[in-house]
């Protein structure tokens, strides 16, 4: 009992006399150097829709300050000593790019004390949330990629008051609490990579120069879940858009899918400008694919449009020879043998029967033979053969267009 009573004694004069007119304010020296010896990440995340990063860390600092010394001045056998943090002087660290200036450490209040040292060395660690303004860029969303930086210092001392240094290239992460993986294991997100060194940064204001500690990390987006609701529904858009072609030439239903394959882009797009519309400076790639898909989806219906009014009839004239020739050459090339065996059999026939449009479920469109001998055949062949030929077209520009859009698929 009495060993641990003089130890108290003890003790409680040292921080008599250590703090006995001891001014906070003051600065231990003339140039005090700031040592960091890491920063230490126990969460970390990116809030896209407000452009802030957000790192909660442990941030590990210490600086000698004489004044706190008492090498040889008979307590010896006191190898340190604990002191709330607001009785001493701190470096008052802020966040230049953060989203405010609150001082490094100060959220904590008193529940942080400082370590003192008989050297007079100081180490502090305080929980810190650093939360600073990272545009996002979301052009190749959702694979999109981030750099961020926090550049951490004093907010009052250029660098001939307060020198900044680092024991640490990189940041530390805890595995306790990260689920031992560098990356944080966090959502959406992972870390490419990250690095941190001190610098110094000249203003207009003062020829002297400012230190700071710049953190950066580089992180991209990994969300599976964006495959099944944003990557594969474009892709699927892309490709419905041939049934159009695919139809009979007369079919009325051209013009049905088409406006719903219209409303459906427009869907597509509103649920990815809701994701997005924080970023309006960037537009995603992704936007940019479903919206050429769209003006080749009005052009489509268009062609759709004509190709039914050809294909139904009736005409006042008879399909020119210079264009029917040609297509019943490149009509079996382009899978279309049956339309060239009914326009061949039309101008053998006499015209007396009646054919009927195929696909057609409620208006049957009867085919003529007209008096230069040629019937509604051919024209049904010209618009089948406008069809087919779109298609080809449409999957050629479609394929491109999904190839220069692979970086986002």
């Amino acid at each position: 009992g009495g060993t641990s009573l003089d130890y108290t004694k003890k003790e409680t004069a040292l921080r008599k006399m250590l703090f006995t007119d001891y001014d906070k304010n003051a600065r231990p020296s003339e140039q005090t150097n700031i040592t960091i010896t890491g920063v230490e990440v126990l969460k970390w995340d990116m809030m896209v829709e407000s452009h802030t990063f957000k790192l909660d860390v442990w941030f590990k600092s210490q600086w000698t300050d004489p004044r706190l010394a008492w090498e040889g001045k008979g307590y010896d056998d006191l190898s340190q000593l604990s002191v709330p943090q607001d009785m001493v002087w701190k470096p008052d660290f802020s966040v230049y790019n953060g989203v405010d200036l609150l001082s490094i450490g100060k959220h904590a209040g008193d529940a942080v004390n400082v370590i003192l040292y008989p050297s007079g060395l100081v180490m502090f660690i305080p929980p810190a949330e650093l939360v600073g303004i990272c545009t996002a860029d979301v052009t190749y969303f959702p694979h999109d990629v981030h750099d961020c930086a926090f550049k951490i210092g004093s907010w009052i001392h250029h660098g001939y008051h307060l020198h900044i240094e680092t024991t640490a290239n990189s940041l530390e992460f805890e595995k306790e609490w990260t689920g031992a993986c560098e990356s944080g294991c966090l959502k959406e997100w992972e870390m490419l990579d990250h690095s941190m060194k001190a610098e110094s940064s000249y203003y207009e204001c003062c020829p002297e120069p400012y230190m700071n500690l710049r953190i950066n990390v580089k992180i991209q987006r990994q969300a599976p879940a964006l495959t099944y609701s944003i990557k594969i529904p474009a892709i699927g858009l892309s490709l419905l858009c041939l049934a159009l072609f695919l139809l009979p030439p007369g079919a009325g239903e051209k013009i049905i899918l088409g406006g719903l394959l219209l409303l459906c882009d427009l869907l597509f797009l509103d649920q990815v400008m809701t994701t997005i519309n924080f970023a309006p400076t960037h537009t995603p790639l992704l936007v940019r694919l479903v919206g050429e898909q769209m003006t080749l989806l009005v052009i489509s219906v268009l062609l759709s449009a004509w190709v039914i009014r050809v294909a139904r009839g009736p005409h006042a004239s008879a399909l020119p020879t210079f264009i029917k020739n040609p297509l019943l050459s490149i009509s079996p090339l382009l899978g279309l043998s049956n339309y060239k065996n009914q326009a061949i059999k039309r101008m053998v026939n006499n015209g007396k029967e009646s054919e009927v449009e195929i696909g057609e479920s409620n208006t049957l469109t009867p085919i003529y033979k007209n008096d230069a001998g040629t019937t509604q055949a051919d024209w049904m062949l010209f618009a089948a053969t406008i069809d087919r030929l779109m298609f080809i077209t449409y999957l050629v520009v479609i394929i491109i267009s999904l190839l220069a859009f692979s970086s986002v698929l």
